[in-house]
């Protein structure tokens, strides 16, 4: 019930904002973790304008995401040392924008919903390192995740028309992922990223 109440409202509000939209970018970024619960975040952003200050972003997101809570799950037979879990998912994020000049700061908040494509461990047996593939159903794992993001940047014109950018995001994600009673996992992160986007329309 949660997922599909988060997905409508991701839905409603890209629809209530569509009559609005000026210029459109799209673009790609990346970035990694400034903690252990991230290595890589990169995404596909599309950016609507709805105005001199405030603009609307959401896209394709690929998240490794890993979360030492999941290692009590597992097999103690292994040395296991970290849980990977890639995920591919869907942000809808408000963006207030204060043009200076030069470079333009900005703040960024909003939604978002992924969905597990697969979870790894990497583990050492014998001095060896090794990884295995393992499954969200046997390790009562739901593959969705919703949560919220927020954080802060900067972007520069270039050529005219384009724009480079840098942002630091912070997540909380408040969907339980551990389906097993008496048990609770959430995730989170904060991630630095650079991107660029490119205009698609005026």
């Amino acid at each position: 019930m949660l997922k599909r109440k988060a997905i409508l409202l991701l839905l409603s509000l890209g629809l209530l904002q569509t009559p609005l939209i000026g210029q459109v970018f799209a673009g790609l970024s990346g970035g990694g973790g400034l903690n252990d619960r991230v290595s890589l975040r990169a995404s596909l952003p599309v950016e609507f304008s709805l105005g001199k200050h405030w603009h609307l972003r959401t896209g394709l997101l690929l998240t490794q995401q890993h979360n030492p809570e999941i290692l009590r799950k597992l097999d103690r037979s292994l040395d296991h040392r970290r849980v990977t879990i890639s995920y591919l998912g869907v942000p809808l994020t408000l963006k207030g924008a204060v043009p200076t000049g030069t470079f333009t700061p900005y703040a960024l908040g909003g939604l978002h919903i992924n969905y597990g494509l697969r979870i790894t461990t990497a583990y050492i047996e014998g001095g060896t390192y090794g990884s295995q593939l393992l499954d969200f159903h046997a390790l009562q794992l739901t593959r969705y995740d919703i949560g919220a993001h927020a954080g802060l940047g900067v972007e520069k014109e270039i050529n005219g028309r384009s724009k480079i950018f840098a942002e630091l995001l912070f997540f909380f994600n408040f969907y339980d992922i551990d389906r097993a009673p008496f048990a609770e996992i959430y995730n989170e992160g904060q991630v630095f990223s650079i991107g660029i986007l490119f205009p698609l329309k005026k």
